[in-house]
């Protein structure tokens, strides 16, 4: 469902940020990968890299990079 936040302020400021960087770089913990929270904030095409950790579900992983964001699993 692509990038997701918890309300809608937090959708609007993610918004932002990513549409006025260069990149968009993001940090998480494998569990919240394949989850859908409630505003949405954009495509995952938005998404440069992604840093995440080796719980990090493989098919979800796969997907972001087959669409093109780089993911870096430490």
């Amino acid at each position: 469902d692509g990038l997701t936040a918890y309300d809608l302020d937090d959708a609007a400021v993610k918004q932002a940020s990513i549409a006025a960087a260069r990149r968009a770089i993001a940090a998480t913990d494998g569990g919240k990968l394949g989850r859908t929270a409630y505003a949405r904030v954009g495509p995952s095409t938005l998404l440069h890299t992604l840093v995440t950790d080796t719980t990090a579900p493989a098919d979800e992983t796969t997907a972001l990079e087959a669409a093109g964001t780089r993911v870096s699993r430490v």
